[in-house]
């Protein structure tokens, strides 16, 4: 179950940090609560 949520947090940090030209602002906005989402 940890390695599924590490491979799909992955995979969105990756576009976070090589973001496709034709993202937008709306995008960030929709990923940026996932701290919230993730128990620490």
């Amino acid at each position: 179950m940890r390695n599924d949520w590490d491979l799909l947090f992955q995979s969105l940090f990756d576009e976070l940090l090589n973001p496709p030209t034709s993202v937008d602002n709306q995008d960030a906005e929709v990923i940026a609560p996932i701290d919230e989402v993730i128990p620490q």
